[in-house]
C-alpha cells in the first residue's frame, strides 16, 4: 500500500449501548525495552491531524508493574499437564482447547481444568474466544458457538457468514471477511444484518459500537463503512492494518514503512495522534482498561512480542518477548494470558 492510501474510520453504533519504566520478558525482569514514543496526550504536531484535541483520561504512569519490580513478572505456565492449543480468559474463567481438540473449563487462579461438552472442537480451528455465556470457535466452515458452562454447541449454526475475523460486543457479534461484514445478535435465530465489503481487513467492537477497515472502490483508499444504514466517515491515516476501540477512541496501526505507528482517533472530534511506534509488524491490536496492547512479529531472538502503552500516550514497553506461535491474548485487570508452544501462559501487568 502506497503513501497515497489513507484510512477513514467510521463508528457503527448498534442498538443501545504504559507508560512503564520496567518491562517483562519471557526470561523474567529486565530493563524497559521502549517500543514507542509520544506524549501524555499529544503527539508531535506533524503526527496530529483532524479536529481539536480531546482530553484523555488514562493510566499515565512512571515505573513498571510492581510485580515486575519485585521479580514476579516472569512468564508463568498454568496447567502444565495440559497441552493448550487455544485459550481465552473472561473474568476468572478460562477456556482451553487442548491437543485432543477437547474443550476445557477452569476457574482462576487455581481451579482445575475440566472437560466440558460431548463433542470435540474442529481440528481445523482458526480462532477462539469466549465471553460470559459462550465460547466462539472460528473454522473454515464458519462460526461454531458453544455454551461457556456445558460446552454443548448451539442447536443450529451461529452466524451465516463465511469464516473471518470475529469480535464479540455486549449484545452483538460481528464477523468480517474480505467480502462481507455480518452483524448478529447473540440471541440464536435472530435476524442478521450484512454488508458487502471490498477488502475487509480488521474489525473491532466497544460495547455495541463496531469499527472496521475496508477499501473504497471509488478512491482506492481504505475506509471503514458504517453504520450499516449510513456512510459517515472520519478521515484518519495512511495504511491501516489493525484496529481496536474503547468508549472514547479508535486505535489503528498505520503500517506505512519503515515501522508500525499506533495511532489514536477521537470518536468525538476525529483528531488523530500517534501514541507509539512498533518496529515490527503488528498482528493484533487490543484496547482494555485505559491501555492499548499489541502482538507484533520481529526477527529472532525477539520473535513475537506483546507491547503496551497508555491510551493517552507516554512510554511503551514490552510485556513479553521471545514467544513463538502466538495468535491472540486475553487481557485481565492484572495479567495477560495466552496459549503458545502448547502451554497456557500468564504474565503479570501490575
Amino acid at each position: 500500500m502506497g503513501a497515497m492510501h489513507r484510512v477513514v474510520l467510521v463508528a457503527l453504533a448498534a442498538a443501545a449501548g504504559a507508560a512503564l519504566a520496567s518491562g517483562c520478558s519471557s526470561f523474567g525482569v529486565e530493563e524497559a525495552t521502549p517500543v514507542g514514543d509520544g506524549g501524555a496526550d499529544a503527539a508531535p504536531a506533524s503526527d496530529a491531524t483532524g479536529g481539536a484535541a480531546e482530553a484523555c483520561t488514562g493510566p499515565i504512569t512512571v515505573g513498571g508493574p510492581a510485580k515486575c519490580k519485585a521479580g514476579g513478572c516472569a512468564r508463568r505456565v498454568l496447567y502444565p499437564d495440559t497441552n493448550a492449543l487455544f485459550a481465552s480468559v473472561n473474568g476468572n474463567v478460562v477456556h482451553v482447547v487442548d491437543d485432543k481438540h477437547e474443550l476445557m473449563r477452569g476457574e482462576l487462579p487455581a481451579g482445575p481444568l475440566k472437560k466440558i461438552g460431548t463433542t470435540i472442537v474442529s481440528p481445523s480451528i482458526k480462532a477462539f474466544t469466549a465471553d460470559a455465556t459462550h465460547v466462539y470457535v472460528t473454522t473454515p466452515a464458519g462460526q461454531d458457538r458453544r455454551s461457556a458452562t456445558t460446552g454443548e454447541p448451539d442447536p443450529g449454526p451461529y452466524i451465516s457468514a463465511a469464516p473471518g475475523t470475529l469480535v464479540v460486543g455486549r449484545d452483538f457479534a460481528y464477523v468480517l471477511s474480505p467480502t462481507r461484514l455480518v452483524k448478529a445478535p447473540k440471541t440464536l435465530g435472530a435476524d442478521e444484518k450484512t454488508l458487502d465489503v471490498t477488502d475487509g481487513r480488521d474489525v473491532a467492537v466497544a460495547g455495541n459500537d463496531a469499527f472496521w477497515i475496508d477499501r473504497n472502490t471509488a478512491t482506492g483508499r481504505h475506509v471503514v463503512r458504517g453504520p450499516l444504514e449510513s456512510a459517515q466517515v472520519y478521515d484518519a491515516l495512511g495504511d491501516p492494518e489493525r484496529i481496536a476501540a474503547d468508549e472514547q477512541f479508535v486505535f489503528a496501526v498505520d503500517a506505512t514503512p519503515p515501522a508500525s505507528r499506533i495511532m489514536r482517533l477521537s470518536r468525538t472530534t476525529g483528531r488523530v495522534e500517534q501514541i507509539a511506534v512498533e518496529p515490527g509488524a503488528v498482528g493484533r491490536l487490543y484496547a482494555r482498561g485505559g491501555f492499548v496492547y499489541w502482538i507484533a512479529y520481529r526477527s529472532l531472538p525477539e520473535a513475537q512480542v506483546v507491547g503496551r502503552v497508555s491510551r493517552c500516550g507516554g512510554d511503551a514497553v514490552l510485556l513479553e518477548s521471545g514467544v513463538k506461535s502466538l495468535s491472540a491474548i486475553s487481557i485481565a485487570d492484572d495479567a495477560i494470558y495466552y496459549a503458545a508452544e502448547f502451554k497456557l501462559h500468564a504474565v503479570a501487568t501490575q
